[in-house]
C-alpha cells in the first residue's frame, strides 16, 4: 500500500537504492518516484518471518 509520495524528484534505480539505505522508514520506487510504505499487519509479519 502506498502512504504518501516523499518527493517530486525522479530517481534512477541506482539513486533510489543508495538513498534508501540511509532512510529509517522503508519506501518504494514507482516510475521513478519515491513513496513511503505503510506499516505491515500482523498477518504480513507472520508470512514474512515464516
Amino acid at each position: 500500500m502506498i502512504a504518501a509520495r516523499e518527493t517530486d524528484r525522479y530517481f534512477t534505480p541506482e539513486e533510489y537504492f543508495a538513498w534508501e539505505e540511509a532512510q529509517l522508514e522503508r519506501h518504494e520506487l514507482i516510475d521513478g518516484r519515491v513513496y513511503a510504505m505503510t506499516g505491515g499487519t500482523q498477518n504480513h509479519s507472520a508470512i514474512k518471518f515464516s
